[in-house]
């Protein structure tokens, strides 16, 4: 036998055994998913006969929060479970009970959610769970994670084949898909018929007739499907802007969703009926039985799921998506003359299309839910949806895989990655995150790119990037790689230290960028003069918006400015810097563990009601003393002279 006939026969050979895997992951994922469909089903059905329930929607919603709490999941969320296929990383296994617990209170207390995220993250958790158990290697891994979501997906919704594209193109890795598709298709067909053997229902929508093509169909079609279109760019950029002004406004997570069920409750006395509460499935059912839809019934249930989502209940937002697609071009049909089971087809191939931007998806999906028949219709239909919502941000997938890494104590550097992530829409990761849980591989799409904020401390970098550098591991050849540090009398030495210390891991830096903030070393330098900090921030600002001109334009360059020579020399007092005996607590304490949670390094532990530095050195950061709110933590003399600061 020949060297490249063993090549063939060894890829053969693993890509049996993968599909074999994948099938059992479907298997697992079919049992797990009908489990999951026919909960929500009798929750749903319970809520209808019982309505006084939606009454206990906020407390539903508390119970849901203490529950993501106490399985440590509070931060994990569909993107983690799409990123267990990207990257080398898993979902925590809690998360299990966490979302099928959470999706189902959703839908019991009446809360606007649906269930694909759920499916997802699910998927994601089942497969993980397996590949721990059978200890496979690690693209064996990823292959499995996207047969458990295409699996859990397709056992919840009854579209095998739309399941298995979903799951593969919102990974947004054609290699990677050529290789996971066989096993994912297998996965996804084996998780339908299984859920199916176990009574699971497909969700089914019925088409009865279609319009012949013509000039004036298609203009009416268009028309719809770009309004329909519209719509999804309002309802996801609603999402996104209400989770981002909520969490901000209102910190505790459980007054959030308290209120949210409140408000949703007053909602519903208002409008006077059900139809907004659950995913609503029955609402677009009725519109493709007897043509019967409100005009307003989309508006109404995009503030029904941006309250839902923005506040913290779970489930996912595509079945109300579908929801708002449907009736919205139904609504719309009876304006331009088409039928309202075809407006509300329309409606939801497009608005599908624009709020996953996953157009093959869509069309699959559309024609499994409502008929092969109608694929062509759905082939110009998703076309208008994903041009209207092409720069809105979508739910998943092709949002933009720039990342921009993070530390800090105070929000200096957090607030300048923010401001340079919102104008490019990117993603922002932090640092103390991923030292905390142990994440260090990240996948990035070539030309896309990467960026690092951080202090600078003594001249030089925070212990706590470099730790994090040092373990990083990242693709970065082809990408347009930059760095900004933030100072408050001089940048020193620390954007020359970042470059090297990326170099040694094979990151070449493209650009280099600094930016004066306050200074919160207050050993030394004052900010309780606020208006003088004012000032330097609103002058710091027009800094960020600069060195985002530079970046959206790829500009290379070093444009780091007060550096210091002999940096080297000031550097080394760092560490003796950073001795935690130099920290001290006052009887102000009252012992809120705040300065527990800010410490990067998990250098401080609450005994007896008060903080003790368990370690004999930290970041010294003084996250802990500027977060204390009874400014109770001191180091030395001259702190308590000057002042405490967060940036806001």
């Amino acid at each position: 036998m020949t060297e490249k006939q063993k090549n063939v026969l060894l890829k053969t050979s693993v890509i049996i055994c993968r599909t074999l895997l994948g099938a059992v992951v479907g298997a697992l994922c079919g049992v797990i998913g009908a489990l999951f469909s026919k909960s929500i089903e009798f929750v749903t059905a319970f809520r209808g006969v019982h309505e006084w329930i939606l009454y206990l929607l906020p407390i539903g919603g508390a119970v849901s929060v203490l529950i993501y709490k106490l399985c440590k999941t509070e931060n994990v969320g569909t993107g983690d479970a799409l990123a267990s296929a990207a990257e080398e990383t898993e979902p925590p296994a809690t998360l299990f009970a966490a979302i099928f617990s959470g999706s189902v209170i959703s839908h019991l207390f009446g809360a606007s959610a649906g269930r694909e995220g759920a499916a997802l993250q699910l998927g994601s958790v089942v497969s993980s769970v397996f590949s721990k158990i059978i200890s496979v290697d690690e693209h064996t891994r990823r292959v499995l994670a996207v047969c458990g979501m295409g699996g859990m997906f397709s056992a919840v919704f009854g579209t095998p084949v739309g399941a298995c594209v979903f799951a593969l193109e919102i990974i947004g890795n054609p290699k990677f898909g050529i290789s996971a598709f066989f096993p994912a298709l297998v996965s996804s067909v084996a998780a339908f018929f299984t859920a199916e053997a176990l009574g699971a229902h497909a969700e089914r929508f019925e088409l009865v007739s279609l319009p012949q093509m013509s000039f004036d169909f298609f203009w009416k079609t268009a028309v719809t499907a770009v309004v329909v279109g519209a719509a999804g760019l309002v309802f996801c950029n609603a999402i996104h802007w209400s989770e981002k002004f909520l969490h901000k406004a209102v910190k505790n997570p459980f007054v959030r969703v308290v209120a949210g069920g409140i408000a949703i409750i007053l909602l519903t006395l208002f409008v006077g009926n059900g139809d907004y509460n659950g995913g609503g499935v029955f609402v677009i059912e009725r519109i493709f039985h007897s043509g019967e839809v409100y005009p307003a019934a989309f508006l109404l249930k995009i503030i029904f799921t941006v309250i839902t989502v923005a506040s913290g209940y779970k489930g996912g937002e595509i079945v109300p998506s579908l929801f708002i697609g449907a009736t919205c071009g139904g609504a719309l049909a009876n304006v331009v003359g088409l039928s309202a089971p075809f407006g509300a087809a329309v409606g939801m191939a497009a608005i599908f299309s624009a709020v996953t931007n996953c157009p093959i998806a869509s069309v699959v999906l559309c024609a499994e839910m409502m008929g092969i028949e109608g694929t062509a219709f759905f082939c110009v239909i998703f076309g208008f949806g994903l041009f209207c919502c092409e720069k809105g941000q979508p739910f998943f997938g092709k949002e933009s895989g720039n990342m921009i890494f993070y530390f800090s104590a105070t929000g200096n550097s957090r607030h300048a990655a923010q401001k340079i992530a919102d104008s490019m829409g990117d993603r922002v990761v932090s640092i103390t995150d991923c030292l905390k849980n142990n994440k260090f591989s990240f996948a990035i799409k070539e030309n896309e790119k990467i960026g690092f904020v951080c202090p600078v401390y003594n001249v030089g970098l925070p212990i706590t990037v470099i730790d994090f550098i040092e373990k990083l591991k990242l693709e970065a050849q082809n990408r347009y790689v930059f760095t900004v540090v933030t100072f408050g009398s001089f940048s020193g030495g620390a954007s020359k230290m970042l470059k090297n210390k990326l170099k040694e891991i094979g990151v070449c830096i493209s650009a280099r960028f600094s930016v004066r903030m306050p200074d919160t070393w207050t050993p030394v330098f004052d900010v309780s003069d606020k208006e003088k900090i004012k000032k330097i921030n609103e002058k710091a600002d027009r800094g960020i918006d600069k060195i985002i001109r530079k970046i959206k334009k790829n500009i290379n360059g070093n444009f780091d400015f007060r550096r210091l020579p002999f940096c080297e020399a000031f550097y080394k007092d760092y560490e003796n810097m950073r001795k935690t005996a130099s920290l001290s607590v006052s009887v102000n304490c009252i012992g809120c563990g705040k300065c527990a949670e800010q410490c990067p390094v998990d250098a401080i532990e609450i005994r007896g009601g008060k903080p003790v530095w368990v370690k004999e050195k930290c970041a010294m950061c003084l996250g802990c003393l500027h977060h204390c709110p009874e400014f109770a933590i001191q180091r030395g003399e001259k702190t308590a002279l000057h002042g405490q600061y967060v940036h806001e």
